[in-house]
């Protein structure tokens, strides 16, 4: 998806974009480039003149994966980082000498703005103490952790277009280091449908849907669920609702507990994360009661899959099954990539240096997210089938428009680094810290 553009038989320094007819489900229109201060530092990221892909992403559609899941990373671009790579199965969605689906969402638009008791306390761990991180994150358990993922799918070209899901929509994880037992299963989860896709992006990226079905699996050898609705919370921006909990019993088909939550269309009026943006989002935990005779090890139901739906139906997570593990086993330690070189630059100063350079991210005027509290919504209802899910007419990245306050945030942590080093970061390219870097405020 790359080529090297030439003046009079000059080679350009970097590579573009370029689309071969072997696919009609990305094309220009879903390519994501960074701009300004991003391109210089995603571009050296490429290796001029002798690189062979170029900075940025190229997006296909959101897709949704089930299995295991550990705590991976939080990188210097402030995302939050998991890999992705198949349970006994070959992996079709890992590329280009990839061990894994590499899979990301951006903290200052997802667990900065969430207030949930349980998402805290994870906020927390991961910000001061990556033991505890673990703990409250992890699937490598006897119990045979599970997690629910859906992202948009693509390739990022600044590392050799290995496979992600980035922005990452929803996730649901079954937290089975702490309460999780028949008499309380708790599933960690948030949902939104908007987000951007990193440092070497400029973008929104829209998953087209403005309601949200988590399928859990049912617990073998129960027979009966319900709602602790004491311990259950959920938060959410205005006009967001749920979740609403339904189920089949085995032995019908499509066993399971289905888990709804209805977000909204993201309305260009009002001012959350970006300008004229505003962003629905849901976080929370679900505890789970259930009554049967348990068994050991849970059966991983592997179903037919149901692609994310239409903006006016519901999407249903879709299995398929993965072993989501953390960024230093799952995945190579690609040391070069951008966030690395950057991260590296930040940690060779004091630490009171450092801290100012991670909080220069904080842009003066940005208003937190109006939430509520989401009211329980009554007791668990039986059905026979999964609620509708319909595919939109086509499968394709829908642009969001631009994420500016995401570049305010990169040039603002630039700009600080680059007076903190007197204009020579360690490792990066002396263009990042020229006079003319375009403010983004």
């Amino acid at each position: 998806f790359s080529m090297r553009p030439s003046t009079l038989g000059v080679p350009a320094e970097f590579m573009v974009p370029n689309f071969p007819d072997c696919t009609d489900q990305a094309d220009t229109s879903t390519v994501d480039l960074p701009i300004g201060i991003n391109a210089t530092i995603c571009n050296y990221g490429t290796i001029p003149y002798f690189g062979d892909t170029f900075a940025g992403h190229i997006n296909w559609f959101p897709i949704t994966i089930e299995g295991s899941a550990g705590w991976g990373d939080h990188g210097a671009d402030d995302d939050y980082t998991f890999t992705y790579t198949s349970d006994g199965q070959d992996n079709p969605l890992s590329v280009n000498g990839r061990s894994g689906l590499h899979v990301e969402f951006d903290s200052d638009e997802t667990i900065d703005n969430f207030s949930s008791d349980e998402w805290n306390a994870f906020h927390h761990a991961v910000d001061n103490d990556k033991t505890e991180a673990e703990k409250l994150f992890d699937g490598h358990t006897t119990m045979g952790g599970y997690t629910i993922l859906t992202g948009m799918f693509g390739l990022d070209g600044e590392h050799n277009l290995k496979a992600e899901l980035h922005p990452l929509y929803a996730l649901a994880t079954r937290r089975d280091n702490f309460e999780n037992d028949p008499s309380d299963e708790v599933w960690l989860m948030f949902a939104r449908n908007y987000g951007d896709e990193g440092y070497c992006s400029s973008q929104f990226w829209d998953s087209g849907l403005e309601d949200y079905t988590f399928r859990l699996p049912w617990r073998e050898g129960m027979n009966f669920v319900d709602v602790n609705w004491d311990k259950t919370q959920f938060v959410g921006t205005d006009g967001t609702s749920g979740p609403t909990v339904s189920v089949i019993q085995p032995p019908m088909p499509f066993a399971g507990v289905y888990v709804s939550f209805h977000l909204g269309p993201p309305v260009h009026n009002s001012y959350i994360f970006e300008p004229g943006a505003s962003v629905p989002f849901i976080n929370g935990a679900l505890h789970l009661s259930w009554k049967g005779q348990p068994v050991a090890t849970p059966v991983r139901p592997v179903l037919p899959g149901i692609i994310a739906g239409s903006v006016s139906r519901p999407a249903i997570s879709t299995p398929l099954r993965a072993v989501i593990v953390g960024s230093e086993g799952g995945e190579a330690n690609e040391t070069d990539e951008v966030e690395q070189k950057i991260r590296a630059a930040i940690n060779q100063l004091p630490p009171a240096q450092q801290q100012q350079v991670q909080k220069a991210r904080i842009i003066e005027g940005t208003r937190a997210a109006v939430v509520h509290r989401l009211p329980p919504t009554g007791p668990v209802r039986k059905i026979t089938a999964p609620p509708v899910s319909l595919r939109i007419a086509r499968l394709h990245a829908i642009n969001g428009g631009p994420a500016l306050r995401k570049a305010a945030r990169d040039a603002a942590q630039m700009r600080a680094l680059c007076a903190a080093t007197h204009n020579a970061p360690a490792g990066l390219p002396a263009a990042v810290c020229t006079p003319n870097v375009r403010d983004h405020r």
